[in-house]
Parts: structure tokens; sequence; C-alpha cells
């Protein structure tokens, strides 16, 4: 350092004032010319050795003085083993495990192919099960203790009272359920999981006649109201409520006089706009205020509605007068509109598939020529087109008996028929591209994705689903920011599968806690999460 003396930009040697050496020594000694010295900390990164089983990621960072221990070469600037003063571990692993086994040897639980009820209060989950004893009644499993009880048994004995089977949902500490107790029939019930109180709400068919609530239509909670369709005996299944504040049970409107019932919101057609509830029934579109109790009937032209789907005051559906409809009514006016229509297939659009992701309508549909398959529509230009024909020619992609789909951001993921048979496809809505994402049961075998049980979960940035990739339906993971399909274990070795989530599928956390079938213990509860763990050792 110096300073310029003749103002030249440059400092020669008789403008030098002082010198200091960052690396002083003697050349190839002591961290000559930046070389490693014995005073170095050097850092290596590897992966966790396999016997830890980090099947998410982890690695291995182990640090130390480039000083020769341990029989290593000094200031080579290599960290060799002897040389490691300390190293931390980090692993991620999947937990797949029994959750408890509740009945005996290889009787299963849980009933596969059983509606169930399932339902998370707290760190507490609700279902139904069988011990072998009591019959399917309803159980509890504390996440926080993993302890696992019965809760109540509605149908004394051996019996099934097969609670939720219908029905089943949560208002405050609550859980209003359907049930069978052996003499009313199946009813409106419910369980106080503050203080493990069980009864029924009422009676709504009296004697031993079921009045089956919630056996077509979605329940729906306004307020401390439950909707819900039940048959009293008389007026057939018709809309009905019960308000949780004063425990009053009472038929809301007799939609189709006459004994016959008007069945509201079968097929998946309920939907609740601000304080009005819109309802597909077997004569019609209707629609019915929960604050002034009024109800009325809109301009539906059809006597067949199912598969609804918002986007804003416009209500998308299917329906049938004798022509199969893609249909539209905007709510807040009563105005309706025929979108498209299909007159050579058996059912028409929207009858399996039908969704809303980035504001546009996405659902089935079948041109005439090239099947069904998947097409969307823009409620702003009015425009409708075909995303994709997956499987070419007149086959078709789309399920008769669809398996379901996840979103994430703008991308679905769905099971679909293509030319590698039944597996998983995804499609952006942003840049309008479709493609097939896992070929899991390669060889033209069928994966399946999502069915037998419906499982589609989300955690994190990834999709837990059931799929056979030719040992049965197991459960499978793909992350879409790695691009990769795997599957998480074979629960069930050999063929047969271990059908995860037929009867529960419920997300606790980051812990999905699902039924399964070992072979062994029958269908019983099960678990699978993330265990994330870091380790610090010193030598």
């Amino acid at each position: 350092m110096g300073v310029d003396d003749n103002d030249d930009g440059s400092l020669q040697t008789s403008e030098i004032d002082q010198t200091t050496y960052i690396c002083n020594g003697v050349d190839g000694q002591d961290g000559a010319d930046g070389s490693a010295s014995q005073y170095t900390m050097l850092t290596s990164i590897s992966p966790p050795s396999a016997s830890l089983r980090c099947n998410v990621g982890g690695r291995v960072i182990a640090q130390g003085l480039d000083n020769g221990d341990g029989g290593g070469t000094a200031q080579n600037g290599i960290l060799e083993y002897g040389e490691v003063d300390y190293t931390t571990t980090y692993c991620s692993k999947y937990d797949i495990r029994a959750v408890t086994d509740i009945a005996p040897s290889s009787i299963s639980s849980l009933w596969p192919g059983t509606p169930a009820l399932q339902i998370l209060v707290e760190d507490t989950l609700y279902f139904t099960a069988d011990d072998g004893n009591s019959g399917i009644e309803l159980w509890a499993h504390d996440t926080a203790s993993s302890s696992t009880l019965l809760v109540e048994a509605i149908f004394p004995g051996s019996s099934n009272s097969n609670p939720g089977q219908y029905m089943q949902i949560l208002v405050g500490d609550t859980i209003y359920f359907d049930a069978d107790d052996g003499s009313s029939g199946y009813e409106l019930w419910a369980h106080d999981t503050s203080n493990s109180t069980t009864w029924q709400v009422a009676d709504i068919q009296n004697g031993g006649g079921h009045s089956y609530p919630g056996y077509d239509m979605k329940v729906v909670l306004v307020e401390d109201t439950i909707y819900f369709d039940a048959d009293d005996g008389n007026s057939g299944r018709e809309l009905w409520a019960h308000d949780t504040s004063n425990s009053t049970t009472w038929q809301v409107a007799d939609l189709n006089s006459g004994g016959l019932g008007s069945n509201p919101g079968f097929g998946n057609t309920v939907i609740l706009t601000d304080d009005t509830m819109f309802l597909g029934t077997w004569n019609g579109l209707y629609a019915y205020n929960t604050q002034n109790h009024s109800y009325w009937r809109l301009s539906s032209p059809s006597s067949t509605i199912r598969n609804f789907v918002s986007l804003g005051d416009v209500i998308f559906y299917y329906s049938n007068d004798g022509n199969q409809r893609l249909t539209a009514t905007n709510t807040s006016n009563g105005t309706w509109w025929s979108i498209m229509e299909n007159s050579c297939a058996m059912v028409g659009p929207a009858w399996y598939f039908y969704t809303v992701v980035s504001n546009i309508l996405y659902f089935d549909h079948d041109d005439c020529t090239s099947g069904s398959e998947f097409w969307a529509y823009n409620l702003e230009n009015d425009s409708a087109w075909q995303i994709a024909d997956i499987n070419p020619g007149s086959g078709s992609s789309v399920l008769w008996y669809f398996n379901g789909f996840i979103s994430i951001g703008s991308t679905m993921y769905f099971a679909a028929d293509g030319t590698n048979g039944v597996e998983l496809y995804a499609h952006d809505s942003s840049n309008h591209s479709t493609w097939l994402v896992a070929d899991i049961n390669s060889g033209g075998g069928d994966s399946y994705p999502g069915g037998y049980a419906w499982i589609w979960k989300l955690v994190g940035d990834s999709i837990y689903f059931s799929a056979d990739g030719g040992d049965g339906f197991e459960l499978w993971m793909h992350t879409p920011s790695s691009g990769l399909t795997w599957q998480l274990a074979d629960i069930r070795p050999g063929s047969q599968g271990s059908n995860p989530g037929e009867e529960v599928v419920i997300l606790v956390g980051d812990t999905i806690y699902f039924s399964a079938n070992d072979g062994s213990s029958g269908t019983e509860l099960w678990a699978v999460e993330t265990i994330l763990t870091n380790s610090i050792t010193y030598d």
C-alpha cells in the first residue's frame, strides 16, 4: 500500500509505504500461495447411509481441520475420515405403521365397502369400527396419546348401529350423524366430544321406520342450523333442518307434495351462496332462503339434475329433459341457459367429471367423434373446447367410475384412460398443456390412480394416492417439484394389495390416517407421516 505520488494510477516500488502478507510462509508449506493450512476448516456433504432409511431425502455434513489427524494427509485440501471433528446428519423418512388392531386376529375392524364416519376433533379421530363383539359402532383414536377406545355402542349387543353411514357433521364440539339403535331405525343422533355423551336427536319417522337422514344430500350448516334430507314416512324424502342451539327439528319444505318426495340434493346438487341454498331435486332446481325461510322454483328445464359446481353467481350442472345438457343458472337473476348438448352418448356433459380451476369449468363430454374426453368452458367469453384427446380416436379417456382428482395451483392431477391404460395424468390451465405424469402399471396395465378408495391427499408439495402398480392397490406418491412418482410401501405383499383408504382417509396435521389390510390383521387403521431427524456427533 502507498500514495500515488506521481498521479499515474499505478503503484511503483518507490511508492510502497507498507506491505502485509495474506499467506505467509515458504512455498508449498504453511499455506503459501493460497493453499490449505493446518488451520483450514473443511466441509464435506454426502448422502446418508442407506441403513437410516431416509427415503424422503437427507444429507450428512462433516467438518474438521485439514491437519492430518487420524492418519490423514495434512494440508491437501481434502477432508479425510480421521480429520472429521463433528458430523451433522439430516434425515427425512416416511413412517408407515399400523396404528391399532381393534379386531382380534385376521378379522377386519373396518368393514370394506361400508361408508364410515370419520371426523377430526382437535387431536382425536372419530370413526366407525367393529371389535368383533360390539358390532359397527363409534370409536375414537387420540393421535396425541396413540390410544384407541370404543366411544358408544348405540345398538346394544353385537348388531351394527353404523353411525355416520349417510350423514356426519361437526358443530362446535358435537358430532351429528345417522345411526340405528335397533328400535327407532336409522335416525339423527349426536355425540358431544367435550363430555362424552351420546343421544338420539330426533325420531323423524316414528316407530321402527328409517328416515335415513342425509341419504342423498350433502349436509349444509348455516350458523347453528343443519340442513339435510330425510323421509318422515308421509311426505317422502324432503328437506329437513335441525337447530343445534335449541334442539328443534322440522321439515323445511315439501317440494314434491303427495308423498313421492323430491330427493333434495340428489346427485351432488346442493350449494350455499350467501343466505340462499340451491337444491337439485327430482322435479327441478329450487332455491331456499335460510333467513326468511322462503323457497321457490327456478327456471330449470329439467326433471333430472346432478353435479353442481359454482363460479361466482353461476351454477353449472348436468340436466336432462329428454336432451342431455351442460346447463348454467345465474343465481342472482334466475336465468338459465344451455352450454352444450349431447344426443349420441349414454350420458351427457358433466355426468362424471366437474370442477373449477382458475375460473375455468372442466367437465367430461362426448362430442360424438372423440369419445368422452376432458373439456373446458370459459364463462367470460362463453367458449368451450376439448383440452386434449387423451384416448385418440373415438375411444373415451374419462372413466365411467371416475376416480377423483386433486388440484395444485393451476394444475389438475387425475386418472384417465389413454394409450398406456388408466394412468396418472395432469393438465395445467395456465398453458393449456396435458401430459402423462407416470405409467405406474407399465406395459398397458391399468394402475387406476385414486381408485378403489379414491385417495387424493396433498401434504406439503406431495400428492398421496392409491394405485395398482401390478401388485394390487397400495399407497403411492407424486412430487411435482421433482417429477418423481413412487410406491411408499407394499403393505400387503403379493398381488392382492392392501386397498388403502377404502373405509377411512383423513389428514391430521401432516399425518394421513387410513384403512389398510396387511393380509394378516384384516382391515385396520394405519398412518403415514414424514419424520425429520437431526443428529450431531463429535469425534
